[in-house]
Parts: C-alpha cells; structure tokens; sequence
C-alpha cells in the first residue's frame, strides 16, 4: 500500500493525539506537519471519521478505509468540521455549506449552502433538528425538513463567532465580545455580557 501524507491538526495534544497518530499509522498514513488532507478526527459509533478535504471512513473492527461518496460538482470549501451524529446521519460543515453523511450508504449530501460573501463560523444542531449557524453575518436558522432559512436581524451584534444548542431550549452563541442566547419558544434574545 503507498503511503498517505498527512497532517496532525495542532489542537491534538495528550491522549488525542497519540491516537490520531496510531490510527494513521494503523491505516498506512503517515503524519507529517506540512501537508493538509486531514484537520479534524471525529469518533463515530460505526469507527472514526478523519474530516479534511473529504470524509475519511475507518471501521475499526473490518480494519477498512473509505471515502464518502460526494455530490457531483459540490467542491468542500475549507476544511469539513463535526456538527453531531443523529441515528444513522453524521452532520458536518464546510465555510459554505452544511453536509449530511448517511452512514448506511457513506453519501455525502448537501442540506444548506450559504449565498454570495456569507461564511460559516459555527453551526449547531437543537432537539428538534433545526440548525443555527453563525456567520459573518449573524445568526441564521435552518429548518432541513421544510428548507427554510431565517436570518435574524438585529442591532446588538452582526457577526456570531461561536455557537451551541443545549437541547433545554436555549441556543448560545458568542459574537465580538458578548455571549447571547436565544430562547426557542419564547423567541427571544437574552444578553449575558
């Protein structure tokens, strides 16, 4: 088998990153620090995903390496990042759109996609499915199952750097300097700094 050049993201210390490198090592990888195809590891019930320029499949116990099967003409811009696992789905973003990766059939499918200069920060996904994504133009959220996109307008801030869904309801997100949240059935905000 030839080997794989590939890099070990910097925020894997301790622990993780051993076991990056035993996976790589494991598959015939071998990690250097200058060249790119992979960023992130993410644990999936099914083995481990290496995220990078594509989705990398590795089934622990069959010891088998695969690629996810992706859209025609649907180029990953950036590196793809974790969202969550949901029953037989893995959801993952990019700089411009969010992905869906069917575990029964390792298809990597489009949900949402940004429009013209909007870029993804952050995304997280609540308890009812919907997802709330950060970009550097605020906050934004998506209903997969009707396709509908709402953005919220507003004074307070433009750019939301950072977010989270606590599954109680409440959806947490960072901008320049102050941390909001957004409570789902009152529909509306709160100020925490």
């Amino acid at each position: 088998m030839a080997h794989r050049i590939v890099r070990i993201p910097v925020h894997v210390v301790g622990h993780g990153a051993e076991e990056v490198r035993n996976l790589c090592k494991e598959i015939g990888l071998i990690p250097l620090s200058a060249h790119v195809p992979f960023v992130d590891m993410m644990n999936d019930p099914d083995g481990v995903l290496l995220l990078g320029d594509h989705v990398y499949q590795y089934d622990l116990n069959k010891r088998t390496f695969r690629i996810a099967t992706e859209q025609e003409g649907q180029d990953i811009i950036g590196a793809l990042l974790p969202i969550t696992n949901h029953e037989d789905y893995t959801y993952l973003n990019d700089t411009k759109r969010i992905y869906q990766l069917d575990k029964r059939n390792n298809r990597l499918t489009s949900l949402f996609r940004c429009f013209n200069d909007t870029v993804i920060n952050s995304v997280a996904r609540d308890e009812y499915g919907d997802f709330w994504i950060g970009s550097n133009y605020g906050l934004i959220h998506y209903n997969p199952a009707t396709k509908v996109r709402t953005p919220f307008t507003t004074t307070l801030f433009t750019e939301v750097t950072l977010i989270v869904c606590d599954q109680q309801g409440k959806v947490w997100f960072g901008t320049n300097d102050m941390l909001f949240a957004w409570l789902i059935k009152e529909k509306k905000f709160v100020l925490f700094g």
